[in-house]
């Protein structure tokens, strides 16, 4: 009987290496087909049109909106965006452009990164032209 008892743990150890043998074999090789990553590129996420329909409300709210149908995660001081108003936006466009129109007049920009974009006040515009007090030359 014990014999047989020793013949049995005999087995299960060479079963137990065989086992081990088998995984180490089939994870290492090389061969072994790769998961399929069906992830969008984050430049294509930007570029890819949504359908929005979002009314005239506060700045703050549409951001908020946007950001769940779009997909993006926005970053924004509420401070900025508080007693504006945002358009209506409405139809299918690109992300870019939705946040774009959302943004119109209100003295922000936004700048999309990937899957992630920042609103932050726009840049004060320089004027085309300097005027200069007239300047009177004798010779």
């Amino acid at each position: 009987m014990t014999k047989h008892n020793s013949n049995n743990a005999k087995s299960n150890l060479a079963i137990r290496r065989l086992a081990v043998l088998v995984c180490l074999i089939k994870f290492s090789n090389p061969s072994f087909p790769a998961e399929l990553n069906t992830a969008i590129p984050d430049s294509e996420l930007s570029g890819r049109p949504i359908t929005l329909e979002l009314p005239s409300q506060p700045l703050g709210v549409s951001l908020k909106q946007f950001s769940e149908l779009s997909g993006i995660d926005l970053s924004f001081d509420s401070n900025l965006t508080k007693n504006i108003s945002a358009p209506a936006v409405k139809g299918r466009m690109t992300r870019k452009e939705a946040l774009q129109k959302l943004l119109s007049g209100s003295g922000l920009s936004g700048a999309i990164e990937g899957d992630s974009a920042i609103i932050k006040k726009a840049p004060a515009e320089k004027p085309a032209s300097l005027q200069l007090d007239q300047v009177q030359v004798r010779a």
